[in-house]
C-alpha cells in the first residue's frame, strides 16, 4: 500500500529519526542535487527510464521499480519524488508505484514543507527578521521563495533607521509604494520612479542609498538601457558617495558582480548569504570557510535549472553591502 506523506511533522521524521529505508525516485538533475545536498542517507535510487536503469549516480547503481520490488519485498519504506514540481508529475510517480506492491511512504520533495520550507525568518544585522511574503515575485513561506523574501525584508528593517533615502532601481514601489520618495531607474515606468536617469547621472552625495538587486543589470544592455558603465563601478559609486547603504545584489549573475566578491568578501561591510536549492534558509557565510569560487558556480547551476524548469527562486547567493 503507497501512503502519501505532505504533513511537516511526519516528513521530517526522515532525516530527523529515520528508521526506515529511503529510496530516491527520479535521477535527474532534482535527484542528483538532493543527493549532494540534503541531510538525509539515501539506501537506493530508482528510475523508470529503462536507459538510466543500471548507471552509477553518486555511487549509487540505478535500480528499476521491480528490483526495488524484489530488494523490499514485505519491508516498509520511503519513497522520494524527485521527478518535478506539478501536479501531473507527482500523481504520474503515485499512479505508477501502485502498480507494485509496495508498502512505501510516497513524500514529493518539490512541494512537501520540511526542506527548509516554512521557514519564516533570517538574521540581518545581527537581529531575527521575518521573512518578507508577497505576491509579486517573491512568494510564501510554505513554497520556495525569491531572494525577494529577505532582499524586502532588509530594506524594511534598514529603512527604519534612515532618512533621506534614494533608491536606485524601482523595487519598493511593488512592495511598499511611496515609502521610498525618490526613486532612480532610466526603464521602469512605475508611477514612483520619479528619476528616470542613469545611476552615474545622479548625485549621491550625502544621501542614504538602497539598492535591491539593480547592480547586476546595469551595463548588460537589459532592460532597453544603453549604459556603457558597470555593475562594479555602480556599486563603486554608491559607496564612495553615499552617507549610508544597503546594497544587494545575486552570486553567479553577472561576471563583475563575482569579481568584485572575489575581491572584497573579507570585507567588513559585505555579508554573504546563501541556501541550498530547495528551501528559503537563509543563512551567512562563514567567512573562514567559504569557498567563493565553488559557491558562484553552485548559484549558477542552480540558477540555470530553475530558468529551465521555469520556476520562481533560482538565486541561492546573495551579496549584502551596508554602510
Amino acid at each position: 500500500m503507497i501512503h502519501i506523506i505532505n504533513d511537516r511533522d511526519s516528513f521530517t521524521k526522515i532525516y530527523e529519526k529515520n528508521q526506515l529505508p529511503v529510496i530516491l525516485w527520479g535521477i535527474g538533475e532534482w535527484g542528483k542535487l538532493f543527493i549532494e545536498e540534503m541531510p538525509i542517507e539515501i539506501n537506493d535510487v530508482c528510475d523508470a527510464d529503462k536507459e538510466k536503469q543500471g548507471t552509477t549516480v553518486a555511487g549509487f547503481v540505478v535500480l528499476s521499480p521491480e528490483e526495488i520490488q524484489k530488494k523490499y519485498d514485505g519491508k516498509r519504506f520511503y519513497i522520494i519524488n524527485s521527478y518535478g514540481t506539478t501536479r501531473s508529475l507527482q500523481a504520474g510517480l503515485y499512479i505508477m508505484v501502485c502498480r507494485y506492491d509496495y508498502d512505501a511512504l510516497l513524500v514529493n520533495l518539490h512541494t512537501n514543507i520540511g526542506f527548509d520550507l516554512g521557514i519564516e525568518d533570517f538574521i540581518f544585522a545581527g537581529k531575527k527578521i521575518k521573512l518578507n511574503s508577497h505576491l509579486h515575485n517573491c512568494g510564501y513561506e510554505n513554497e520556495r521563495m525569491s531572494e525577494r523574501s529577505i532582499e524586502v525584508a532588509m530594506a524594511q528593517e534598514w529603512l527604519k533607521h534612515n532618512d533621506e533615502v534614494i533608491e536606485v532601481g524601482a523595487v519598493t514601489p511593488y512592495y511598499y509604494p511611496g515609502e521610498v520618495k525618490d526613486v532612480v531607474d532610466p526603464a521602469d515606468e512605475h508611477y514612483f520612479v520619479n528619476i528616470h536617469e542613469s545611476i552615474f547621472d545622479v548625485d549621491l552625495s550625502s544621501r542614504n542609498v538602497l539598492c535591491l538587486s539593480t547592480v547586476e543589470h546595469i551595463g548588460t544592455g537589459q532592460y532597453g538601457v544603453g549604459e556603457t558603465r558597470n555593475a562594479e563601478m555602480a556599486i563603486e559609486k554608491i559607496l564612495a558617495e553615499c552617507n549610508h547603504c544597503l546594497i544587494t545584489t545575486p552570486i553567479g549573475e553577472n561576471p563583475l558582480v563575482d569579481s568584485y566578491l572575489k575581491k572584497h568578501y573579507k570585507d567588513d561591510n559585505l555579508v554573504v548569504y546563501y541556501r541550498r536549492f530547495y528551501g528559503n534558509n537563509w543563512n551567512i557565510a562563514n567567512k573562514q570557510e567559504i569557498d567563493i569560487d565553488k559557491l558562484i558556480l553552485y548559484c549558477k547551476e542552480v540558477a540555470e535549472m530553475y530558468e529551465k524548469r521555469q520556476l520562481i527562486g533560482g538565486n541561492c547567493g546573495n551579496i549584502v553591502i551596508v554602510k
